[in-house]
């Protein structure tokens, strides 16, 4: 339905968490009640970039940690 978002999203490419913040942002002015993020096929890409689009739908708390051996 309407108020339903779709967001493919392909890879983890530089500059997509914030077009990922800016498509969420435009589908909650236009009330969208959810959003499907689909991450089929979705090789990987930059971590950094794969934090930024997690961070934009949590609220708060750790996204991700990396440690070395």
């Amino acid at each position: 339905g309407k108020d339903v978002g779709l967001i493919r999203l392909s890879q983890f490419q530089e500059g997509v968490g914030e077009k990922i913040e800016g498509i969420v942002k435009d589908m909650t002015e236009k009330n969208v009640k959810a959003i499907i993020l689909d991450l089929r096929y979705n090789p990987g890409g930059l971590f950094d970039e794969a934090v930024k689009v997690a961070s934009v739908f949590l609220d708060t708390g750790i996204v991700a940690t990396v440690e070395g051996r």
